[in-house]
C-alpha cells in the first residue's frame, strides 16, 4: 500500500471525525455528572495540586515520585483542572479527560488514513480505540489523566513522524522529539515508542535502510532510557506480603497478553481491580497462554510477505504491553484494563487491514459501523459503573469474586457516608480474603475509632505497621488510638517514627501534643503544637490545641486568644467552642463558658463532650439537676465517656447518692484506665464507707498514674492511711506531698501537709 492518500471526496474523512467525536461523547459524556472515586483520585487531588497552578505545585510536579510515576505534565494538567473547576466540580475534570480522548481518536484516524490511504480500515482502528469497553477505565477515572494525556502526545508523535518522513528536516524531527518528550512526561509507559516507529517504517511506510532507521531513533531512545532510569528511581513501594515470586510474575506475564485478547473480543466482567495470583498461576493456564502466543507469532512471521500489517500489529501489541505485564512488579494487581489503552491499537490494525485485504471498502465500513454500535452499548454500560465509589467497587466484587481491595473500597465508600457498621463488616471480609492487606487493617482501625472503640482499633493499627513499617499514617493512627485509650507513653515512639518517615507531619505533632496533655505536661504539649503550626500555619486544630495547652498551663488569657483565633479560622468547629468554654471556666467566666458549650451543641447536637462540659458549668452556677440531665445526654451519646461518668458521679455524691456515685466512678475507670481523677474520687468515696483497704488501692494507683504531680492526691492518700491506723505511712505520704507542693510553688498546701505529717508522726510515736 502506498503512503499517499487516494483521491477521495472530502466529506468522508470529515464524516469519520464527526462520527468518532459523537460516539465518544455519547458513551463518555455521562461522566460529566460523576464525582471523584476513592481509588487513587485522592492522590491526584492532594492539597498541593488542589491549589491550582502555583509555584509550589510546579516544584511538586517535577520532584514528587512517591506513587511510582514521574509524570510532571500530568500533575500540571490536574493543577490546571483545579484552577478552572476546583474540587467542587469534578465533572469538569471528567470533561477534560473525554476531550483529550476525543482528540486522540481523531488524530489516530487521520494518521493511519494519511499513512495507508485507506479510510475505512483506519476508521475501524480509531473506533475500536475510541469506544471499546476496555477504554472506560482510562477515561472515566480522573486519576488516569496520565493515560489520555500521554495518548494524545503519542498520536501527535506519530503524526509528527509521518510529517517528518514525508519531507525530512531538522525542524520536523525536533517536533517529533518534542511531542515524544511531552508524552513521556505524561506517562512513562510510552518508552517503547521508538520501536513502534520502527514497526511503522516496516509497514505501512515501507522505508528501507535499517541502519539509518535505527540511527534516526537514537535521540528518541535516549529519552526512553532517561525516562526508564527516572522510573526506577521512583518505584512504587510494596509490602513484602504483596510481593510475588519471580515464577509467579513470569507466569502472569505470559498469561496477561492472552487475558487482554480475551477481554478485547469478550469484554465482560471488567473490573477496576483484578487481584494478583498470590497462590500462583495454574500451570495449565500458563502452558495454554504460551501456546497461543507462540502460535500467533509463528502465523504472523509466516504471513509477513503477504500480510506485513500482521507483523506490525502483533509486535505493536506485545512491545507496548511489555512495560506493564508484571515481570517487574509495579503493584499488587494481576492486570488492568487501562494497560490496553494503546497496545490494543496493534490488534485493531491486524483485524482492520485483514478485513480490508479480504473484502471491499463497503463491507469494512458496514462492519466498522456494526462493531462500533455494539462497543458503544457495552462501553456505555461499563461507564455507568464509575458513577460513584460504592457502585464501582460492588461491580468489581461481582466481577472478580474474592477481592480484598474491592471489599476495602466499598467499606471506604460507605464509611465516608457515615455507615460505619457496614464499613466494619466489609473490612472484616477484606481481611478474611487477604490477612496481609494492610490498608484493610488500617481502615478497620479508623472505623472502630469512629464508633468510639479505639481500644479495639489498636490491634488493627499495630498489624498495619507490622505489615508495612514505612507507613507514616499507620504509625500516626496507632499513636492516636493509644492516646485516646490513655497510653500516651506507648504512643510517643510511634509519633517519632511517623515524623521520621514524614518530617513535616503537622497532624503527628498535634497528636504528640495531645499525648503530652494526657500525661499532664501542657507546657511540653504547647511546644509540639507550635511545631505543628510551623509545618501548617493554618491548622485550626493546632491553633485550638495550643490555646487549650496554654490555658491548662496557667496562661489562660493567651490560651483564650488562640482559641478565638481558631474559631475565626473555623467558626463552625464545635470542639473549639468546647475548648474555649473550658478556658472561660478557668477564667471564672462561667456564663461565657455556658454560651460556648451551647454554641457547640447547636453545631453538633451529638457531641458528647459539649454536653459533659455544659453540665460542669451548670453545676458551678448551682443548677445541679440540669447538670445531671446534660451528663445523662452525654452518656446516651457516648456510653464510654469517662469524663461524663465522673461528673455524673460527683453530682450524685453532692445530692447524697453515694452508691450511685461509686458506680459512676467505676464506669469512668473502666472507660479510661488512666483516669487519675476517677481513682481519687472512687478512693475517697469508698473511704467514707470505711472500706479503707480498697480505698487505699485506688488512691495509691492514682499517685502512680499521676507521677507525683498533684500534691492534693498525697493529702487524700495520707488521710486514708491515717484512717486505717497506718500513721507512719500517712506521715511519709504527707511529707512527699509537701515536697510536690513546694515544687509547684503552693506554699499554703505545703504548710498544711507538713503540719499533718507532724501530727501523723506524733500519733505513730504514741503507738
Amino acid at each position: 500500500m502506498g503512503v499517499t492518500p487516494a483521491s477521495r471526496s472530502k466529506w468522508e474523512p470529515l464524516l469519520v471525525c464527526i462520527l468518532l467525536a459523537a460516539a465518544v461523547w455519547i458513551v463518555f459524556g455521562q461522566t460529566a455528572r460523576y464525582g471523584f472515586v476513592n481509588y487513587d483520585d485522592p492522590a491526584y487531588a492532594n492539597p498541593v495540586i488542589a491549589k491550582g497552578l502555583t509555584t509550589d505545585g510546579l516544584r511538586f510536579a517535577f520532584t514528587y515520585g512517591e506513587i511510582g510515576h514521574w509524570h510532571p505534565l500530568t500533575w500540571i494538567s490536574h493543577m490546571a483542572d483545579f484552577q478552572m473547576f476546583g474540587r467542587q466540580h469534578p465533572g469538569g475534570h471528567h470533561f477534560v479527560n473525554v476531550l483529550l480522548h476525543t482528540a486522540s481518536a481523531i488524530v489516530l484516524f487521520l494518521v493511519f488514513w494519511r499513512m495507508t490511504a485507506l479510510i475505512w480500515p483506519s476508521a475501524l482502528v480509531a473506533s475500536v480505540f475510541a469506544v471499546h469497553p476496555l477504554r472506560v477505565e482510562s477515561i472515566a477515572w480522573i486519576a488516569e489523566r496520565k493515560d489520555v494525556l500521554s495518548a494524545l502526545f503519542f498520536v501527535l508523535t506519530l503524526a509528527a513522524y509521518l510529517w517528518y518522513v514525508r519531507r525530512k528536516s531538522v525542524a520536523r524531527y525536533l517536533l517529533v522529539v518534542a511531542a515524544y518528550g511531552l508524552g513521556l512526561m505524561s506517562k512513562n509507559m510510552l518508552i517503547t515508542t521508538p520501536v513502534i516507529l520502527l514497526l511503522l517504517d516496516y509497514w505501512p511506510l515501507g522505508r528501507s535502510g535499517v541502519r539509518q532507521l535505527i540511527v534516526e531513533k537514537i535521540p528518541l531512545a535516549a529519552l526512553s532510557g532517561a525516562s526508564a532510569i527516572i522510573t526506577l528511581l521512583v518505584p512504587e513501594q510494596l509490602p513484602a506480603a504483596e510481593r510475588l515470586s519471580f515464577a509467579t510474575r513470569m507466569a502472569n506475564a505470559i498469561v496477561t497478553p492472552v487475558t487482554y485478547l480475551r477481554q478485547m473480543f469478550l469484554p465482560t466482567r471488567l473490573a477496576v481491580y483484578y487481584p494478583a495470583p498470590s497462590g500462583g498461576v495454574p500451570v495449565w493456564e500458563t502452558v495454554v497462554a504460551l501456546v497461543i502466543l507462540m502460535a500467533v507469532s509463528a502465523f504472523v512471521i509466516l504471513s509477513r510477505k503477504r500480510a506485513p500489517y500482521l507483523v506490525t500489529g502483533w509486535l505493536w501489541y506485545l512491545i507496548m504491553l511489555a512495560p506493564v505485564i508484571g515481570i517487574v512488579q509495579i503493584s499488587n494487581y494481576a492486570h488492568a484494563d487501562r494497560y490496553t489503552y494503546l497496545p490494543q491499537i496493534g490488534i485493531s490494525l491486524m483485524i482492520a487491514w485483514g478485513l480490508a485485504q479480504m473484502t471491499a471498502d463497503g463491507v469494512v465500513a458496514a462492519l466498522a459501523a456494526i462493531v462500533t454500535v455494539a462497543m458503544m452499548w457495552l462501553a456505555y454500560r461499563q461507564t455507568t459503573v464509575w458513577r460513584d465509589s460504592a457502585t464501582l467497587w460492588r461491580h468489581a466484587l461481582d466481577a472478580t469474586g474474592g477481592n480484598a481491595v474491592a471489599h476495602h473500597g466499598i467499606a471506604a465508600a460507605v464509611g465516608d457516608a457515615g455507615d460505619h457498621v457496614s464499613a466494619i463488616r466489609y473490612l472484616r471480609d477484606a481481611i478474611r480474603e487477604d490477612p496481609a492487606y494492610f490498608p484493610a487493617h488500617d481502615r478497620l482501625g479508623e472505623e472502630l475509632v469512629a464508633i468510639g472503640r479505639p481500644g479495639e482499633a489498636i490491634p488493627e493499627f499495630a498489624e498495619t505497621v507490622r505489615l508495612w513499617p514505612p507507613y507514616a499514617i499507620g504509625h500516626y493512627n496507632l499513636a492516636s488510638a493509644l492516646v485516646d485509650t490513655g497510653r500516651p507513653d506507648e504512643a510517643i515512639p510511634h509519633l517519632q517514627q511517623a515524623l521520621e518517615l514524614r518530617p513535616r507531619y503537622a497532624e503527628a505533632r498535634v497528636t504528640w501534643g495531645n499525648a503530652l496533655m494526657r500525661k499532664g505536661e501542657p507546657q511540653l504539649a504547647a511546644e509540639q503544637y507550635r511545631l505543628a503550626l510551623e509545618d501548617n500555619p493554618h491548622s485550626a486544630t493546632a491553633i485550638a490545641n495550643l490555646g487549650n495547652a496554654l490555658a491548662a498551663s496557667g496562661n489562660v488569657d493567651e490560651g483564650a486568644t488562640y482559641l478565638r483565633e481558631a474559631l475565626g479560622a473555623d467558626p463552625r468547629n464545635a470542639e473549639v467552642h468546647v475548648q474555649l468554654g473550658n478556658a472561660y471556666l478557668l477564667m471564672n467566666k462561667t456564663p461565657d463558658a455556658i454560651d460556648e458549650y451551647r454554641a457547640a451543641i447547636r453545631l453538633r447536637p451529638n457531641l458528647a463532650e459539649a454536653h459533659t462540659h455544659l453540665g460542669v458549668a451548670l453545676a458551678e452556677v448551682g443548677q445541679l439537676p440540669r447538670a445531671v440531665d446534660e451528663y445523662k445526654v452525654a452518656l446516651q451519646l457516648a456510653p464510654n465517656d469517662a469524663e461524663a461518668h465522673l461528673n455524673l458521679g460527683l453530682a450524685m455524691a453532692a445530692s447524697g447518692d453515694a452508691g450511685g456515685a461509686i458506680e459512676q466512678y467505676r464506669l469512668a475507670i473502666a472507660s479510661r484506665p488512666d483516669y487519675v481523677e476517677a481513682y481519687v474520687s472512687l478512693g475517697s468515696a469508698i473511704a467514707l464507707r470505711h472500706e479503707t483497704a480498697e480505698a487505699l488501692r485506688y488512691l495509691e494507683t492514682a499517685v502512680q498514674l499521676d507521677h507525683g504531680r498533684n500534691a492534693s492526691i498525697y493529702d487524700r492518700l495520707a488521710a486514708v492511711y491515717a484512717m486505717s491506723g497506718r500513721f507512719s505511712d500517712a506521715a511519709r505520704t504527707a511529707n512527699a506531698g509537701a515536697a510536690v507542693a513546694d515544687a509547684r510553688g503552693d506554699q499554703s498546701l505545703s504548710r498544711s501537709l507538713r503540719e499533718d505529717a507532724r501530727s501523723y508522726e506524733a500519733r505513730a510515736g504514741a503507738r
